[in-house]
């Protein structure tokens, strides 16, 4: 569920980066404590060329991913980590991409949640609810990606519209399977301020019109200090587990006089046939300018099963080049 694919590249880097993402993490269980160790490695490759008065981006990742899926050890709703999943090697993101100074149209293989609902100042955490919203469903997400095409256009200088079109994804759950469209409009949409309501649906004749929608806010509070939020829901009463959702946490930047340490705090609140509470805090400690710490505890209420203990700790190393 870590997004790698729109980082820029100029022209004294490498068109080509990877990272690698280790976890091992402490789940309780009814006897105890497990121990899951898990890997997510992924190759990019994304370089820019001048087309027709704008910018013409080729995007390609590779993701490769090993060890035990610890969220469905822990039986949460939410996913503890984002990086769980059934192991698997695949091509992630594939799309080519044409940007001016007035809008965006990408094509490809892509990931609805990257462009809509992900937030930038959740991206450290690990539980998947606050990187990816899980009411976004069925938006395709991490580990599956599909065919789609993503249009965006700023209307003025602070407000850009989205378009996306989306292709079903193979684990969508419908038998007759129809496309995804959703639409946002977002308000500054800078580092700064961020402001952006979406809409989504699905067509499908064997069920009720699956949509629905989503309001967030991030951005800076001030220098150190950045914060996000975030409300939504679904109709998709029959066939989702989740149809609210809310979560709201808070980052710091270089506490202590550190530059490059980050300490984050977060809440996330699922409902609907099955609810959960996750608390989070975090902190990211950096070796170097490749390698850094990232040491996690999550809390947990009212899991799918009580057997598992509501405290899941987590050390992560994060390599980078």
């Amino acid at each position: 569920m870590l997004s790698f694919f729109l980082t820029n590249t100029d022209a004294a880097e490498s068109p080509i980066s990877a990272s690698l993402i280790f976890d091992t993490s402490a789940i309780g269980v009814s006897t105890g404590y497990q121990s899951v160790s898990r890997t997510l490695t992924s190759v990019n490759y994304q370089q820019d060329f001048l087309l027709a008065g704008g910018t013409l981006t080729p995007q390609i990742n590779y993701a490769l991913f090993r060890g035990a899926n610890g969220s469905t050890i822990a039986q949460d709703v939410q996913g503890f980590s984002n990086i769980d999943a059934p192991v698997f090697s695949r091509f992630q993101e594939v799309a080519i991409q044409w940007q001016t100074t007035r809008g965006m149209f990408r094509v490809g293989q892509l990931d609805a949640n990257a462009n809509f609902v992900a937030l930038t100042h959740a991206a450290q955490f690990m539980n998947s609810s606050f990187g990816f919203s899980p009411t976004a469903y069925p938006l395709a997400t991490y580990p599956q990606m599909t065919k789609g095409l993503y249009l965006e256009y700023w209307v003025s200088h602070k407000i850009k519209m989205s378009y996306g079109y989306y292709a079903p994804a193979k684990d969508s759950g419908f038998t007759d399977k129809k496309p995804l469209m959703i639409v946002s409009a977002c308000w500054l949409c800078s580092n700064e301020l961020s402001v952006k309501v979406g809409y989504w649906q699905i067509n499908n004749p064997q069920i009720t019109r699956v949509r629905g929608a989503f309001l967030f806010a991030e951005g800076k509070l001030n220098e150190q200090l950045s914060g996000f939020a975030l409300v939504s829901s679904n109709n998709h009463v029959r066939h989702d587990k989740i149809n609210q959702h809310i979560k709201f946490g808070v980052t710091f930047d270089n506490p202590f006089a550190q530059l490059g340490q980050q300490i984050g705090i977060a809440y996330s609140r699922v409902n609907g046939p099955e609810a959960e509470t996750v608390i989070e805090a975090f902190y990211v400690y950096p070796l170097n300018q490749y390698v850094y710490l990232q040491p996690d505890v999550q809390w947990h209420k009212d899991a799918l099963t009580h057997a598992v203990d509501p405290l899941i700790s987590t050390l992560r190393v994060v390599i980078t080049w």
